[in-house]
């Protein structure tokens, strides 16, 4: 394991500092977790008051790293005491230090992404997690801590969600994050957090996981790279060392809220590929230049296609080319319908763009419109209004935003991957 310079600015007791020293884990001066000794290898984590000590997440459940242990064995009242220690800090498990508290459980492992069938098996012939919940229940305290309070006893809290609460690993992720900020399970944690969970009965995670990481995505989209030829394409998302882990995460949020196949690759501590197929990943191109994944799903669907609807009633005879203007309208809808039925967003807005814009043309064959002329034609109208009639009138704001009224309309579906459904 590379060296470890553990600094903090405020000190544990003389006698206390002596001990963890005789176990060659820690030196103590500033704010800082630094690992590796070389420019290009060395790892800077600033550490803080509030992110050195252990946050409770679940009711007498705290998550921590090497100084919430520190302050346990400290001689001092102000430091908080636990009734069960569950440590993935390395110490060895026949230190006369640590076999002094009955209650100090210790998993003696790496930070290296490989060993969570490890992990995972002590933890079962063990039954740590029936003693997790038994101390919670007769109201004593429980710390999970690891060096940093990132990775090893992320990965153990999560874990533990996932099995007591049947919470998918990305709620799980999430809400472990919303008390502790800086987790972040390696990615080789992570990928085997997310093999586990097929063997689990687990809620369905949120689309908001998705969501939120798109929209941080979109300030610095150049943090993605796509690799490889063929039917098969490796993504890599580029991000500081400092976050990796939680960019690889929550990029794999996005890709299981979007319900896109993958499989996770060369995951160790300090990497992780995705692997996904062609088609998606123009899907992801996509999505990324458009930023329209936020604005649809199946509600916001249901309520188009009601919209779309309302468009094709309100065709009538003062319309020019009226049969040849419902027709292709028709096709755009069942194209719309065929897209929202397979979750593929990205083709289903794509499509209501169209729709939208032949809608609004005055006539059928009409090859532009102008920007006054945007919407004023009776599809469209009924459209608009029945959007902002179902508190949707940013939709209404998004699509004419995406529409270049200017732009000549040849056909629908022209210069689109849906151009297949007016075959």
């Amino acid at each position: 394991m590379k060296e470890i310079i553990q600094q903090t600015t405020w000190s544990t007791s003389q006698e206390t500092s002596a001990k963890f020293g005789s176990l060659g884990m820690a030196k103590f001066t500033e704010t800082a977790f630094i690992y590796g000794e070389g420019k290009e290898e060395r790892i800077v984590y600033s550490v803080n008051q509030q992110s050195a000590w252990a946050q409770e997440f679940l009711s007498n459940l705290f998550i921590g790293n090497i100084y919430s242990l520190y302050g346990h064995y400290d001689l001092r009242s102000e430091y908080s005491k636990y009734d069960l220690i569950i440590d993935l800090s390395e110490f060895s498990e026949s230190h006369p230090f640590i076999e002094r508290f009955k209650g100090h459980h210790t998993i003696a492992v790496e930070d290296n992404g490989r060993n969570f069938s490890q992990i995972l098996a002590h933890i079962q012939a063990t039954k740590l997690f029936e003693k997790i919940t038994k101390a919670r229940k007769d109201n004593k305290k429980v710390l999970i801590n690891c060096q940093m309070g990132m990775s090893r006893s992320a990965t153990v809290a999560i874990l533990y969600m996932m099995e007591t609460y049947e919470v998918s690993l990305i709620q799980a992720y999430h809400h472990l994050q919303k008390s502790r900020p800086i987790v972040e399970p390696n990615p080789g944690y992570f990928s085997a957090l997310y093999h586990h969970q097929m063997t689990l009965s687990v809620e369905a995670a949120p689309w908001a996981a998705a969501e939120s990481w798109l929209n941080e995505f979109f300030k610095n989209q150049d943090e993605l790279t796509i690799t490889g030829e063929g039917e098969q394409v490796t993504l890599t998302v580029k991000r500081d060392m400092n976050d990796f882990g939680s960019a690889f995460i929550d990029f794999v949020s996005f890709l299981e809220m979007l319900h896109i196949p993958f499989n996770l690759l060369n995951c160790d501590s300090r990497r992780g590929d995705i692997q996904i197929s062609l088609e998606d990943s123009q899907q992801i191109t996509y999505l990324l230049k458009h930023k329209t994944l936020h604005k649809l799903d199946n509600e916001s669907c249901d309520q188009l296609s009601i919209a779309m609807e309302k468009a094709l009633n309100s065709l009538d005879s003062t319309v020019n080319n009226n049969e040849q203007k419902r027709r292709k309208l028709t096709k755009l809808l069942d194209c719309f319908h065929q897209y929202c039925a397979k979750r593929q967003w990205h083709n289903a807005f794509e499509t209501v763009i169209q729709f939208v814009t032949y809608a609004s043309t005055p006539v059928a064959d009409n090859k532009s419109f102008n920007k006054t002329e945007f919407g004023q034609t009776s599809p469209a109208l009924a459209f608009h209004q029945s959007l902002e009639r179902a508190g949707l009138k940013h939709f209404v704001t998004l699509i004419k935003d995406r529409i270049e009224p200017t732009v000549a309309i040849t056909a629908p579906c022209i210069e689109s991957r849906s151009s297949y459904c007016l075959d």
